[in-house]
């Protein structure tokens, strides 16, 4: 049995399996690497041996096309039964072509993203236009940023660096949304704290009076459906901890609500005005809701322009990717409290073995405040939801420690009808 990797940009319902595990029994004398070769073993949900310059299928060796038939096949089958499959992740690499690139900027880019969109297209076909319709399918592409042979010395070394990973989700029947996303359109930040409650009014219009240094943020995802989601979250909660929304200095309006963020550069750049708006005053709580992966939170397009663990993550600073050692600690209090509600932040499994966005985070604060918490989900889930939580702190500095719910840090608010964030049917 291989376990597949699911480092999705998107988050599913409470109680989502955190991965699928395909039991591909291909024959090994398909799969078995030649003796010469540095290219890793051969994974069944690596599709890999395109042809230089290439994102044709068809020109895929018979092993790869076997890869693609079993997949195809388990997505079919999940959709009869209790946990089908919902979003298909699709993660194209380049080879390295400096002399291509230097002609072409974003080349290695551009393939590894159409490779991504050529086997969504293959899938598509096997699966029938009736089950693609009901996937939500995810292709992206990460250049020459993740090498399986970092110096290539033969074109099948070369071929193992163009490939393209695959990665399912799948929900419970009980989840009536893919990523747990309200059925009603998008809607503005005012208009989600009108669903609120009543009975709740009241309070949330007294802490407009009085906003902590706190911000709720949400990313600003091209699907709007994924965008609403984060936002229904952010706001709700950001209403209940008096968040400052959209700190903007030098005007600084002072307003409760939610922030919308686009790029790791945006994350930083909240924290630093809501610090000069609040007159220098040390930000507390930091919620953040979004699409991430153990490597980092999602930025708009080709995953390289969120907040991301290091350097070797290649962010593309020029169009706002950042780091977290980016972070002003100065500008935050001793005890903070980052709270990250996207997939699989925490997740400690391996190939990254615990050093995951959340433990680098918590070391960049640790080593200049006093007592820094971070928390983030170890699975894949609704990032609305109150589970599977994974705590780095002074007291379980490499995650150890792990919680069911972060009440009161965080849970999950109702609007005015009892709806949550994550819904779920009766």
């Amino acid at each position: 049995m291989v376990a597949t990797e699911f480092e999705l940009a998107g988050e599913f319902e409470d109680g989502l399996e955190e991965a699928v595990e395909l039991e591909l029994l291909l024959p090994s004398r398909e799969t078995r690497t030649s003796a010469l070769s540095r290219c890793p073993s051969d994974r069944p949900n690596t599709v890999r041996g395109f042809k230089r310059y290439s994102s044709a299928t068809n020109l895929l060796p018979p092993s790869q096309w076997r890869k693609l038939a079993v997949i195809a096949g388990e997505i079919g089958r999940s959709q009869t039964g209790p946990a089908p499959v919902v979003r298909v992740m699709l993660v194209g690499h380049a080879d390295l072509d400096p002399v291509r690139e230097s002609r072409e900027p974003g080349f290695m880019l551009r393939k590894s993203q159409q490779r991504a969109e050529a086997i969504v297209s293959d899938l598509r076909r096997r699966v029938g236009q009736s089950v693609a319709a009901r996937i939500t399918w995810v292709p992206t592409g990460r250049g020459a940023t993740a090498l399986a042979v970092p110096h290539p010395r033969t074109e099948t070394e070369r071929e193992c660096n163009r490939r393209v990973d695959i990665f399912l989700a799948r929900r419970h029947l009980g989840d009536r949304h893919s990523c747990g996303a309200p059925v009603y359109p998008a809607r503005s930040p005012a208009q989600f704290e009108a669903a609120l409650s009543p009975s709740r009014e009241s309070e949330i219009h007294a802490r407009r009076r009085a906003i902590q240094p706190r911000l709720s943020l949400f990313q600003e995802s091209t699907s709007t459906i994924d965008r609403n989601h984060f936002n229904c979250g952010a706001a709700r909660w950001a209403s209940h901890i008096s968040a400052f929304m959209n700190p903007n200095a030098p005007s600084c309006p002072l307003r409760v609500g939610p922030t919308p963020y686009s790029t790791g550069k945006d994350i930083i750049r909240a924290i630093d005005e809501a610090y000069q708006c609040l007159s220098q005053r040390r930000l507390e709580i930091i919620h953040i809701f979004s699409h991430s992966g153990y490597y980092g939170l999602f930025g708009p397009s080709g995953q390289i322009g969120g907040l991301y663990r290091a350097q070797t993550d290649n962010p593309d600073r020029p169009n706002g990717g950042r780091t977290v050692t980016d972070i002003p600690t100065n500008q935050l209090a001793n005890n903070v409290i980052f709270v990250l509600h996207g997939c699989n932040t925490a997740n400690i499994e391996p190939p990254h073995g615990g050093d995951n966005l959340c433990r680098v985070l918590f070391l960049h604060l640790r080593g200049s405040l006093d007592n820094p918490r971070v928390f983030g989900h170890f699975n894949t889930g609704c990032a609305s939801r109150d589970d599977s939580w994974r705590e780095y702190s002074n007291a379980s500095p490499n995650g150890t420690r792990t919680r069911r719910s972060l009440s009161p840090i965080y849970r999950a608010l109702p609007d005015a009808r009892g709806h949550r964030c994550c819904t779920r049917r009766p």
